[in-house]
Protein backbone atom coordinates (compact mmCIF):
# COMPACT_ATOMS: atom_id res chain seq x y z
CA UNK A 1 0.00 0.00 0.00
CA UNK A 2 1.56 3.33 -1.12
CA UNK A 3 0.11 6.63 0.35
CA UNK A 4 1.35 9.78 -1.71
CA UNK A 5 1.98 12.56 0.76
CA UNK A 6 -0.82 14.94 -1.19
CA UNK A 7 -3.46 12.17 -0.61
CA UNK A 8 -3.26 12.38 2.83
CA UNK A 9 -5.94 14.19 5.10
CA UNK A 10 -6.31 15.46 8.03
CA UNK A 11 -8.27 13.38 10.46
CA UNK A 12 -11.01 15.57 12.05
CA UNK A 13 -9.26 16.40 15.46
CA UNK A 14 -13.14 17.17 17.03
CA UNK A 15 -13.41 13.05 17.01
CA UNK A 16 -12.44 13.06 20.36
CA UNK A 17 -11.97 16.79 21.29
CA UNK A 18 -8.07 16.25 22.04
CA UNK A 19 -6.85 19.06 19.41
CA UNK A 20 -4.53 16.43 18.65
CA UNK A 21 -3.94 16.91 14.27
CA UNK A 22 -3.61 13.70 12.86
CA UNK A 23 -2.55 12.59 9.06
CA UNK A 24 -3.65 8.88 8.74
CA UNK A 25 -0.71 6.86 6.85
CA UNK A 26 -2.34 4.19 5.97
CA UNK A 27 -6.03 4.59 6.94
CA UNK A 28 -7.35 2.49 3.79
CA UNK A 29 -5.67 -0.92 4.60
CA UNK A 30 -8.43 -2.98 6.37
CA UNK A 31 -7.35 -5.79 9.02
CA UNK A 32 -4.63 -3.92 10.24
CA UNK A 33 -3.02 -4.41 13.55
CA UNK A 34 -0.70 -0.86 13.11
CA UNK A 35 -2.09 2.60 12.85
CA UNK A 36 0.73 5.03 11.80
CA UNK A 37 -0.08 8.44 11.81
CA UNK A 38 2.09 12.03 11.36
CA UNK A 39 0.38 14.02 14.60
CA UNK A 40 1.14 17.68 15.90
CA UNK A 41 0.66 17.91 19.64
CA UNK A 42 -0.55 21.44 21.17
CA UNK A 43 1.39 23.09 23.98
CA UNK A 44 -2.11 22.69 26.25
CA UNK A 45 -2.03 19.28 25.73
CA UNK A 46 -3.22 17.47 28.79
CA UNK A 47 -5.54 14.17 28.30
CA UNK A 48 -4.57 10.82 29.54
CA UNK A 49 -4.19 7.61 26.96
CA UNK A 50 -4.84 4.12 27.54
CA UNK A 51 -5.97 1.35 25.53
CA UNK A 52 -4.75 -2.45 24.58
CA UNK A 53 -1.50 -1.61 22.36
CA UNK A 54 1.25 -0.70 21.82
CA UNK A 55 2.85 3.10 20.64
CA UNK A 56 5.73 4.20 18.99
CA UNK A 57 6.59 7.96 18.66
CA UNK A 58 9.54 9.81 17.11
CA UNK A 59 9.51 13.16 17.06
CA UNK A 60 10.46 14.98 13.74
CA UNK A 61 9.99 18.85 14.71
CA UNK A 62 9.98 20.45 17.99
CA UNK A 63 10.00 19.33 21.91
CA UNK A 64 7.45 16.63 23.82
CA UNK A 65 7.19 15.96 27.19
CA UNK A 66 5.62 12.69 28.16
CA UNK A 67 4.50 11.40 31.42
CA UNK A 68 4.49 7.63 31.92
CA UNK A 69 5.25 5.12 34.52
CA UNK A 70 4.65 7.68 37.40
CA UNK A 71 8.37 9.74 35.27
CA UNK A 72 8.00 12.72 32.99
CA UNK A 73 10.71 12.55 30.06
CA UNK A 74 11.70 15.28 27.20
CA UNK A 75 11.97 14.57 24.03
CA UNK A 76 13.95 16.53 21.35
CA UNK A 77 13.23 16.01 17.93
CA UNK A 78 14.88 12.76 16.72
CA UNK A 79 14.23 10.80 19.76
CA UNK A 80 11.89 8.21 20.33
CA UNK A 81 9.97 6.49 22.89
CA UNK A 82 7.61 3.01 22.65
CA UNK A 83 4.96 2.80 24.94
CA UNK A 84 2.54 -0.11 26.78
CA UNK A 85 -0.85 1.19 26.30
CA UNK A 86 -2.18 -0.22 29.47
CA UNK A 87 0.08 2.37 31.18
CA UNK A 88 -1.46 5.60 31.33
CA UNK A 89 0.28 8.13 29.63
CA UNK A 90 0.11 11.86 28.27
CA UNK A 91 2.15 14.33 25.99
CA UNK A 92 2.12 17.78 24.84
CA UNK A 93 4.34 20.33 22.73
CA UNK A 94 6.77 22.21 24.94
CA UNK A 95 9.18 25.12 23.63
CA UNK A 96 8.09 27.95 21.10
CA UNK A 97 6.24 25.68 18.32
CA UNK A 98 3.53 22.38 18.28
CA UNK A 99 5.52 19.37 17.92
CA UNK A 100 5.30 16.96 15.09
CA UNK A 101 5.30 13.45 14.94
CA UNK A 102 5.78 9.79 13.73
CA UNK A 103 2.92 7.41 15.47
CA UNK A 104 2.17 4.38 15.21
CA UNK A 105 0.23 2.38 17.05
CA UNK A 106 0.24 -1.44 17.17
CA UNK A 107 -3.48 -2.74 18.47
CA UNK A 108 -3.89 -6.51 19.93
CA UNK A 109 -7.04 -7.18 17.65
CA UNK A 110 -7.20 -5.94 14.23
CA UNK A 111 -8.43 -2.53 13.47
CA UNK A 112 -11.21 -2.73 10.14
CA UNK A 113 -12.77 0.49 11.13
CA UNK A 114 -11.69 4.31 10.92
CA UNK A 115 -8.35 5.44 12.65
CA UNK A 116 -9.61 7.02 15.92
CA UNK A 117 -13.12 5.53 15.60
CA UNK A 118 -12.71 2.91 18.32
CA UNK A 119 -9.59 2.13 20.15
CA UNK A 120 -7.72 4.45 21.58
CA UNK A 121 -9.40 6.61 24.06
CA UNK A 122 -8.62 9.32 26.64
CA UNK A 123 -9.48 8.49 29.99
CA UNK A 124 -10.09 11.00 32.84
CA UNK A 125 -7.08 9.54 35.09
CA UNK A 126 -5.33 11.93 37.24
CA UNK A 127 -1.54 11.71 37.29
CA UNK A 128 0.55 12.44 40.20
CA UNK A 129 3.67 13.69 38.04
CA UNK A 130 1.55 16.39 36.99
CA UNK A 131 0.74 18.03 40.08
CA UNK A 132 1.19 21.45 41.00
CA UNK A 133 1.07 22.72 36.90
Amino acid sequence: MVVRRNERKEVNAEQQATGVKRWPLASQKFGRNMDPFIIELPHDHHEVYQFEGEEFHLVLEGRVEISYGGERFILEEGDSVYLDGDVPYTGRSIGDKPARGLMIQYHYKKVAGEPFSEGITPKKIPLHQSRGK
